[in-house]
């Protein structure tokens, strides 16, 4: 199970590049915010290159909604396949507010059907995002959020996907965590800086 700093949750809520985190990647979506109105789907994507999925997880960073029990909420990859990760079949979920910084991690501990909202943690989704292990994940992927009910609505503004490549299947170069970028700058200035003194 990844831990998600704050730094790297909200790099998500401004962030438009990949970032490498514990082993995975993740891929932040451009397309949002996007309205949640009444008896309709809201569809938000995000583009992945080339790489073997070995494991994905799903960040909603912010998702804004005066009744979480309205919603049904899925993921879906380029190749069809599609997660049903948040939502109850019989009757309404609970109420309340908001997602926000809400993780959807197959090791996670506690199933979402046992949390309340804002939902901030980690937590398994309805049905596991396993089924997406070995597929190619270029292409979008779409977030899908149904609304199915009246006087509530929403919006979301902020989601991403975490996607850990399969051993050996390839995927883009990471991009260093903030962190780590800045020790090596600074180290390499250091370097320089040693190297003119003792010349």
């Amino acid at each position: 199970m990844h831990r998600y700093t704050g730094w790297a949750l909200l790099l998500l809520l401004f962030g438009s590049l990949p970032i490498a985190l514990h082993g995975g990647v993740i891929f932040v979506s451009t397309d949002v915010p996007k309205p949640i109105w009444d008896f309709n789907t809201t569809y938000s994507t995000v583009n992945v290159p080339p790489l073997i999925v070995g494991d994905v997880n799903v960040i909603i960073t912010e998702l804004r909604h005066s009744f979480m029990g309205d919603l049904h909420i899925w993921i879906r990859s380029p190749l069809g396949t599609t997660v049903f990760i948040y939502g109850t079949t019989v009757g309404f979920g609970p109420g309340g507010d908001d997602m926000i910084n809400t993780v959807f991690d197959d090791s996670a501990t506690l199933p979402i059907s046992s949390a309340v909202p804002p939902y901030t943690g980690t937590f398994q989704p309805v049905n596991p995002l396993s089924a997406f292990v070995g597929e190619n994940a270029v292409g979008l992927w779409t977030l899908i959020i149904y609304d199915r009910t009246v006087f509530d609505e929403g919006q979301l503004i902020s989601w991403a996907l975490d996607i850990t490549p399969l051993s050996g299947g390839g995927g883009p170069q990471p991009i260093p965590e903030p962190a780590t970028a800045l020790l090596v700058a600074t180290g390499f200035a250091g370097a320089v800086v040693a190297r003119r003194r003792f010349a």
